[in-house]
């Protein structure tokens, strides 16, 4: 069933590509068929968009597999370069920086170099349990941790 819904929406694109074309050959002796033109074009990047983002965000749950990475997901509103968000979260930079290039792979990311390698996702989604951690988190939470164990520990004893 999903793979004739996936049949189904390449060739309704493909039709509307195919229409724009025949549509574009014709505007150009008439000046009204431009904006027919431009409308489906209008239509073809709306469907597009929907399209594009549900495969998006089945991808992002697949590459983001460990809390490390989802963390780094969180991350990449384009505000801060792969070495701010590995000081940030305490993640290893070749890890956010591997993470990076996997999602830029796919789409996922891009990066300006010219203004300092900021990655950004291309689809705003971050799941709300995703929550951006900070070194200083992590440290805490492993400091609570500790104190727990040692705390089990001389009970037992």
């Amino acid at each position: 069933m999903k793979d004739l819904r996936t049949i189904y929406r390449k060739k309704v694109l493909c039709d509307l590509v195919e229409e724009c074309a025949n549509m574009s050959k014709k505007a150009k002796s008439e000046d009204k068929g431009s904006q027919i033109v431009e409308d489906r074009l209008s239509q073809i990047e709306k469907y597009t968009r929907v399209v594009a983002a549900q495969y998006a965000v089945r991808r992002i749950m697949k590459l983001a597999s460990t809390p490390e990475r989802k963390t780094i997901w969180a991350y990449c509103s384009g505000k801060l370069t792969r070495e701010e968000i590995s000081s940030k979260t305490g993640i290893v930079l070749r890890t956010v920086s591997h993470f990076i290039d996997l999602c830029k792979t796919f789409g996922l990311v891009e990066e300006e170099k010219e203004k300092g390698g900021h990655p950004k996702r291309v689809i705003d989604y971050v799941p709300s349990g995703w929550k951006k951690t900070t070194k200083g988190e992590k440290q805490a939470k492993e400091t609570k941790t500790e104190i727990t164990t040692k705390s089990t520990a001389e009970q037992q004893n």
